[in-house]
Parts: C-alpha cells; structure tokens; sequence
C-alpha cells in the first residue's frame, strides 16, 4: 500500500492552558501571572502539530470529548493541517484538559492533568487502513489496547512505530517490544529501569 501519510497518532490530544509565573509559588500564597495562554497539547497532538508545520503529513486517529474543548482541539489541529478524519468526537463527554504552570526563573513546569471522561479506545476502533497508510505509528502508551492492536498492525504493514514514553502502565513492556523508535522522559527511564 502507498504510504499516503507520514506520521499517523494515536493517543493523546488535549487543551493546555499554561500560565508563566516569577516562581512557583509556595502553599497558601497567591502570585502573579506574567504570561497566560491556551493552545493544544498532549504528547501525541503536540508531536503532530509540529510535524505538521515542519511539512510532513499528519493524522490524529483517537477520541475526543464533543465539547468546546474539543472543538478547539480540532479546529486547531485543522489550522496546522492535521488530518482529523479519524477523530471522533464523543457526545456528553469533556475532552482532557491540562494546566501547566511554569516557572519563569527556572524554566521548570508542573502539569495538572485531567483523564476526562472519554472511554478509551480499544482494539476494534484501530482501522488497519490508518495504519497502513502511514510511514510512521506515533504511540505515546495512554490508550494501551487500542496502541498495542495498532502497533502490531504497524509491524504487518511495514510502519515504524515511535512511542513518546512518559509513563508505565499494564502493557508498556509489550508496546516497548513493538516499537522502533523509543523518546523516552527522564522519569520514564526511572520508572522502567
């Protein structure tokens, strides 16, 4: 099958809004936010938002909560040219959400994260055709059965498969074993060795 896709993700896309502060501050204390801004994140759609203004070809296949959320979510990823075909917006549901405080004289963030309510996806929602249609897998490990059913559909199709490795879950060593590409976190490391 030609490879009419380079990068297709699947995982996680979400809202962050991040505010830049002098320092973090300590408990009980209030500061000022120097700097404020909402745009998309998640490891996997930030990775395609990128590879998207780099030119490459990009696709998100996963889940979204049908909200205002969400609909930034997809307008943005529509602004940088990421293909949203297999993006499915789940009514009732809120789409993730992060804030993200980051700390002006150091540079260093932390990150409040919401799961939101959407059901995860499973191997049945992977199409193969997604798959194979694309040069690259980009995987990050939050939507483990659906990630694991799609990295094996990669190896079948001759796909490279890229995992952005934050975290471990039930399933990481699996997913690590089909993967070609690990980018994996400090804290990542930690955890897995």
């Amino acid at each position: 099958m030609q490879k009419k896709v380079d990068v297709v993700g699947l995982g996680c896309c979400a809202v962050d809004f991040l505010a830049i502060v002098p320092q973090y501050p300590k408990p009980d204390t209030k500061t000022q936010v120097l700097e404020f801004t909402k745009q998309g994140g998640g490891l996997v759609g930030t990775a395609l938002v990128a590879l998207a203004r780099l030119g490459a070809r990009t696709r998100f296949v996963g889940k979204v909560g049908d909200d205002e959320l969400g609909r930034f979510i997809v307008d943005t990823f529509k602004q940088d040219r990421v293909d949203t075909s297999g993006l499915k917006l789940v009514k009732g549901c809120t789409a993730r959400f992060a804030f993200i405080v980051v700390d002006k004289a150091t540079g260093k963030r932390t990150i409040f994260w919401t799961q939101a309510g959407i059901p995860k996806m499973t191997a049945s929602d992977v199409r193969r055709a997604d798959i194979a249609s694309a040069r690259f897998l980009h995987v990050d490990g939050l939507e483990m059965d659906a990630q694991l059913a799609a990295a094996s559909m990669a190896k079948e199709c001759g796909t490279t498969v890229v995992m952005d490795a934050e975290g471990v879950w039930p399933g990481t060593k699996e997913l690590l074993a089909l993967c070609d590409v690990i980018i994996a976190s400090e804290a990542f490391i930690r955890a897995y060795t």
